[in-house]
């Protein structure tokens, strides 16, 4: 750029800060008054709203249009409120100071009071050692972020945003009695509407209850959807019962230095539950079963489909609504008839004291299994709680805390899923005591409860009829026990 009489031409750039400083317009306006101030012409004025680290998530609109006006020439000089508003990140940050440089655009920081020339030595080194020190920050905070956002989630704070459907949130500060500091504190408790509605969804979920006729009926009854939405569905009824926070813990979801996830990690949380354990436990079961996804959500009408099957071991599928058919065509059987007959067998069994001592052995020891498993990762929490406050007093050196710590946090992955998964699948503990009511217990049950039962009870086989007899249905069929 040639030095004459003409004003220099003077862009504007202004962006938002976590310090918040200085407001984008703020900075807009003193930029204004510095043009004005060194006698040059407003060439332009550029905001974003979002941060200029390397940990920003949204872009910057106004950025990227004023590079590519840099590049057009549209102006010898660029206003910053201080370096750090240009970008924290070295690459964007270097790449313009190169751009500048070889352009001949000079850059006045107004907190400097100062109009850097990147073509001098002295200039050039002065702003990079600025981008240097800001990226040093943005990269200090974030540590310091993110190390307070896993001290919070140990102490089973509740996490940052909108608190899960059925609970509400109050906020307020007090004086930290060591430190004398004022500090905020977030208390998480049941809404007094929307608690019970959780947990009658988490209950419904674990009798085996399709997730989209739950949807359907809260839609009937009226009952508000969570946050904005217009209506429950099954997703939203998904969501609901997997969210561990219903049983009071803490999922801390950690990012490693290179951006990657990190095994999550569970602390008990400072708030009260809305379901059992055992409820809860139970319905992460139901949601696990695998055969849950081979039909469309909430459509399992029919007591055998998918679960009798024929006797070359091919499942037995309804057709036409009228027969259940096996897929190599060898087996063909009304529905009404063997669902009848493997009713009546299985009403039968249940009425049979031994079967009933099965289940109940079942049921206890997958209780047992419960308890035991929530135990062990209790216990395992502990001790990594223990190390890590040793390793703090230095009485543990780092790498084998590291070790250790690993280790532990693979046995309390391995105690969490022992636990989700053990149990007696939770259609069959309404039988687990026997009764005089049992078959009015048994047509109380959802298709997909008695479904659960006669999954633990039986395995029914279906052979083909003698070509040109009339063989009878119960000659046909094979109901083993298991």
């Amino acid at each position: 750029m040639s030095e004459n009489a003409t004003p220099l031409r003077a862009a504007v750039y202004g962006r938002e800060s976590a310090a918040n400083t200085k407001s984008i317009s703020d900075q807009v306006a003193i930029g204004l008054a510095e043009i004005t101030d060194h006698g040059w012409t407003h060439a332009g004025s550029y905001d974003d709203g979002s941060s200029a680290s390397r940990f920003a998530r949204k872009t910057r609109a106004d950025w990227q249009r004023l590079l590519d006006d840099l590049a057009a020439d549209a102006f010898d000089v660029l206003v910053l409120w201080e370096t750090t508003r240009g970008s924290r990140e070295p690459i964007g940050w270097f790449t313009l100071l190169n751009q500048c440089r070889d352009q001949g655009i000079r850059i006045h920081v107004v907190s400097d009071d100062r109009t850097y020339d990147p073509r001098r030595a002295r200039d050039y080194k002065d702003l990079a050692s600025a981008g240097v020190d800001g990226a040093y920050e943005s990269d200090r905070t974030s540590e310091r972020v993110t190390k307070g956002v896993h001290s919070a989630a140990a102490a089973g704070r509740p996490p940052m945003g909108v608190p899960p459907y059925g609970y509400t949130r109050s906020r307020w500060q007090e004086r930290d009695e060591t430190t004398g500091r004022l500090v905020s504190v977030v208390e998480q408790r049941p809404d007094p509407d929307t608690a019970p509605i959780v947990a009658d969804i988490i209950a419904k979920v674990a009798e085996s209850r399709p997730l989209a006729a739950i949807a359907r009926d809260l839609n009937k009854r009226g009952v508000p959807a969570p946050g904005r939405a217009d209506e429950w569905t099954r997703q939203r009824i998904l969501d609901l019962a997997r969210n561990p926070a219903y049983v009071g813990l803490r999922v801390h979801r950690r990012q490693g230095r290179n951006g990657d996830r990190k095994r999550p990690q569970t602390f008990p949380g400072g708030w009260e539950r809305l379901v059992a354990e055992e409820t809860f436990y139970a319905a992460q079961r139901v949601l696990d079963v695998p055969k849950r996804t081979t039909t469309r959500p909430g459509s399992q009408r029919h007591l055998l489909s998918h679960l009798a099957a024929c006797w070359r071991g091919h499942p037995l599928r309804v057709r036409k609504g009228s027969h259940y058919v096996c897929q190599a065509g060898c087996v063909q059987v009304q529905v009404a008839g063997l669902d009848e007959l493997v009713e009546a067998a299985v009403v039968e069994a249940l009425a049979d004291p031994a079967v009933y001592g099965r289940l109940r052995q079942a049921g206890q020891q997958s209780d047992q299994d419960v308890r035991a498993a929530r135990d062990e990762a209790a216990r395992l929490r502990d001790r990594l709680a223990d190390y890590r406050q040793r390793a703090r007093r230095g009485d543990v050196d780092p790498d084998d805390f590291a070790e250790i710590a690993d280790g532990l946090r693979s046995d309390i992955a391995r105690a969490d899923q022992a636990g989700d998964r053990a149990g007696l699948p939770p259609a069959v503990r309404p039988f687990v005591e026997p009764g005089a009511d049992v078959e009015a217990r048994w047509e109380d049950a959802t298709v997909q409860g008695k479904r659960d039962v006669i999954r633990a009870l039986c395995a029914v086989t279906v052979r083909p009829a003698r070509r040109n007899s009339r063989m009878p249905l119960d000659q046909r069929v094979d109901i083993e026990p298991r």
